[in-house]
């Protein structure tokens, strides 16, 4: 099989919008948030995440560089046919008009390495 590697920059503005879009209403459905630390223009430093299946021990600290692993997730999904609508989140994410269902399933892919909930 051939491959392609294409690199990409992403904004750290970017990482942090999504970071607080996803704590402000894109995955509370499913996330309990603890612990929220922002910086004086509210963009969030970091995060507690948890979900209700959670132990108290199980939440991750997601920050905004660690969303990069989401991404990454996400240029490579594995099963399209289960995930079709990957690329077209991935695009809309780097071109910066996403929405707050592609900010959820960016911190899904980063915490569980999969999309689980919604």
């Amino acid at each position: 099989m051939n491959k392609l590697v294409i690199e990409v920059e992403v904004p750290e503005q970017l990482l942090k919008d999504i970071l607080v879009t996803c704590v402000e209403g894109g995955s509370d459905y499913w996330a309990t948030f603890y612990e929220i630390k922002r910086e004086e223009n509210l963009d969030i430093i970091s995060v507690l995440v948890g979900t209700e299946d959670d132990d108290a021990d199980t939440p991750q600290l997601v920050h905004p560089d660690k969303l990069m692993n989401g991404f990454e997730n996400l240029a490579k999904v594995k099963d399209p046919e289960n995930f079709s609508d990957a690329p077209n989140i991935l695009h809309r994410l780097l071109n910066d008009v996403w929405d707050a269902n592609d900010a959820d399933v960016l911190l899904q892919l980063t915490m569980f390495g999969e999309v689980i909930y919604g």
